[in-house]
């Protein structure tokens, strides 16, 4: 009966443990540096998307500092001598004026359907990124608030009271018409509540652009922080 050389047997079985081992290890391995390097692309396209929205709100703000400036002339009018009528319909026409923030979503809503959320190991980050997004949904909200204002309200009441064709013309008749019809908004009660109705919007919003803008910038840099680890 041949002898059987457990000592000979004992290695090769310890060879393929090793050996198994060795390629879980590299499997796990490039599975971890492939995560990570997803993760460091999800990262920068966020980045990249911060940085446009923050461009973004600042130029909202710079419209409704405008948009508000305007109407904050249209209520120095109705309180005092009024300007021309031409003047006036200018900044009349302001009240249509509507911020409208498209935020920049793909890469977050990527992030979320896909699952890919938990490639993200700093809470928080995540908690941040969170938060940000949190604030443009309130920005949507409120934006809606001003629009549905605009067509339930100002428009209707402007397209009551105004003859656009009127403004678009000059001549004596038509300057007479002009100065009528100013006079009368001058006059009514109705006109100067919708002006500080709007403003005040308009002053809400621009509040909520500002704090959103905070958020970006603390987002950013917290996202400069992480890319940087990478």
């Amino acid at each position: 009966m041949k002898k059987i050389n457990w000592k000979n047997h004992l290695i090769e079985v310890l060879v393929v443990i090793i050996g198994v081992s060795i390629a879980f290890a590299l499997n796990n391995w490039k599975e971890q540096g492939d995560q990570e390097e997803q993760e460091r692309i999800y990262l920068e396209s966020l980045r990249s998307d911060i940085e446009s929205d923050i461009e973004q709100l600042d130029s909202l703000m710079s419209n409704c500092k405008r948009i508000s400036a305007s109407h904050a002339r249209l209520l120095y009018f109705l309180k005092n001598e009024p300007a021309s009528p031409d003047s006036l319909f200018t900044h009349t026409i302001m009240l249509f004026a509507l911020p409208d923030f498209q935020a920049n979503v793909v890469t977050y809503d990527a992030l979320k359907s896909s699952g890919d959320l938990r490639l993200i190991n700093s809470f928080g980050l995540k908690k941040a990124i969170f938060e940000t997004y949190q604030r443009y949904g309130t920005i949507e909200q409120l934006e809606q608030i001003l629009l549905d204002n605009m067509h339930q309200v100002s428009a209707p009441y402007l397209l009551d009271h105004f003859d656009y064709d009127v403004f678009q013309f000059t001549g004596v008749a038509d300057a007479a018409v002009k100065a009528e019809v100013m006079a009368f908004l001058m006059n009514d009660r109705k006109f100067k509540n919708l002006v500080y109705a709007n403003n005040g919007f308009i002053y809400s919003i621009t509040a909520h652009y500002n704090k959103a803008k905070q958020r970006c910038i603390a987002l950013k840099a917290t996202l400069d922080a992480e890319i940087a680890k990478k």
